[in-house]
């Protein structure tokens, strides 16, 4: 079985091929921070309700009434 450190060596390449794309989107990636920075409150409780939303609801019991 591989070791971690290797495993960490194996992903370098496809790490290197996304530098490029990294560098060209890293302005947008700069003009939205603001905004997100702005709305990271209202996206997180979003995202929490989505995710509380859809957890199983807890078991009934079985007495009647």
């Amino acid at each position: 079985m591989p070791t971690p450190v290797a495993l960490r060596f194996a992903a370098l390449p496809q790490a290197l091929l996304l530098l490029p794309y990294a560098l060209l989107h890293l302005p947008h990636a700069l003009l939205l921070l603001p905004y997100a920075l702005l709305h990271f409150p209202k996206l997180y409780f979003c995202c929490l309700t989505l995710c509380f939303s859809y957890a199983p609801l807890p078991a009934r019991s079985a007495s009647p009434g």
